[in-house]
């Protein structure tokens, strides 16, 4: 492997169990203790980080400041950054994401999980590309959010969406290529401004996103679809980037569509599949 993981971890006790799950993978792991540590040893060494792991014992938000830091230099803007943590509630999750993290490793976590993420964002070098379809194991922060908001919609008898859209080719079919990921990169971005505060956008595979709409009933979602298309097709920034490129997206709705986040995922999935063929 070309370069590195950065670890940030103040304890130490994440390094020693990142080195244990890594070390048959031969992934070499520099360790730094805190944010300042991180970003002078970034200077020096830029070039060679391939990912930045950061481990968090405290709900203190100090450190995001940090990452939103880091992402908002030119140089550092590539290097992916993931979350390892116990801390799993709403805020502190929307606190990671705005601050350009690209992934949550929750704790206690597994091997498979930790190593599977990391290949992910590492770019499939690890495991290497099965050729199977996208892994059936989510974003921990999607999966986690809406196993609460279809329950607080199930409690507070209201509506809730879920609305996936991806890019496809002028025929119409999806691929993994980055340039494809540069156009959904950016359209998370300018998505996440442009809806209401309730709303969470998040990255889901290679070149899709993802919303969670709570309070948004079958005649709202149709709205939030054609209002993200609109973005796509307005934003001066994505029409440079995505000639050639066009943006389909589907949705479904709790309760009308079903009543088990498996059973939504299955058909979300299955009517933007149909939008292609």
């Amino acid at each position: 492997m070309k370069g590195y993981i950065l670890l940030v971890d103040e304890v130490g006790i994440v390094k020693i169990e990142i080195n244990g799950i890594l070390k048959e993978y031969g992934i070499e792991v520099a360790h730094v203790k805190d944010g300042l540590e991180a970003l002078n040893y970034l200077h020096v060494n830029k070039e060679n980080v391939r990912l930045i792991l950061w481990s968090y014992v405290s709900q203190d938000y100090a450190d995001f400041e940090t990452i939103k830091n880091i992402k908002s230099k030119e140089h550092y803007q590539a290097i992916p950054i993931a979350i390892i943590s116990k801390f799993t509630d709403r805020k502190y999750i929307i606190k990671a994401i705005e601050s350009g993290v690209s992934e949550f490793i929750a704790k206690p976590y597994d091997n498979e999980t930790v190593v599977k993420k990391i290949d992910k964002l590492l770019g499939n070098i690890i495991l290497g590309n099965t050729g199977r379809e996208q892994e059936d194991v989510l974003m921990f922060t999607f999966s986690d959010m809406l196993t609460r908001e279809i329950k607080a919609a199930g409690r507070g008898n209201h509506a809730m969406t879920i609305l996936l859209a991806t890019v496809v080719d002028e025929i119409g079919k999806m691929k993994n290529t980055n340039e494809f990921y540069d156009v959904i990169n950016d359209m998370v971005k300018i998505t996440r401004t442009k809806l209401r505060d309730t709303d969470t956008i998040f990255y889901y595979g290679s070149n899709n996103m993802i919303g969670l709409l709570p309070f948004c009933n079958k005649e709202g979602s149709i709205v939030v679809e054609q209002k993200i298309k609109n973005i796509f097709n307005a934003n001066s920034t994505l029409k440079t980037k995505s000639r050639g490129i066009a943006l389909i997206a589907s949705s479904v709705t709790f309760p009308e569509d079903g009543k088990i986040k498996e059973k939504l995922l299955e058909k979300l999935t299955k009517d933007l599949i149909n939008i292609t063929s």
